[in-house]
């Protein structure tokens, strides 16, 4: 195996540092949390459990349903919550499919 030229190893080290600072990269990642199969809400208040992710700063109750089945993972933003999956408007009553960041760019879903 070859060893890369120190300059290119340099700028690798610089551009991966500056995905990890930038808004949407993983420094700025402020809760992580495991889904269960099923339906989870996002919500902005209430008791954490299984099926409620208790964010306070989320802009409404429920601000998001997910749904995690073994066709992928969905979300879908509750009435009169605005949301965008990759810049483009969610529609509420639509649930959109989120997929993983395997082959590509993750997606970016903002809410609010």
């Amino acid at each position: 195996m070859s060893t890369p030229p120190p300059d290119a190893h340099r700028r690798w080290i610089e551009a991966r540092e500056r995905a990890l600072r930038d808004p949407d990269g993983w420094l700025s990642l402020v809760a992580l949390h495991w889904l269960a199969p099923g339906t989870t809400t996002i919500t902005a208040e209430g008791t954490p459990d299984e099926r409620r992710v208790v964010l306070p700063g989320a802009v409404d109750t429920p601000a998001v349903i997910l749904e995690l089945d073994d066709a992928g993972l969905r979300f879908d933003p509750a009435p009169g919550v605005q949301a965008t999956l990759d810049g483009r408007e969610a529609t509420p009553g639509t649930p959109q499919p989120l997929v993983d960041d395997r082959d590509g760019p993750a997606p970016v879903l903002r809410v609010g």
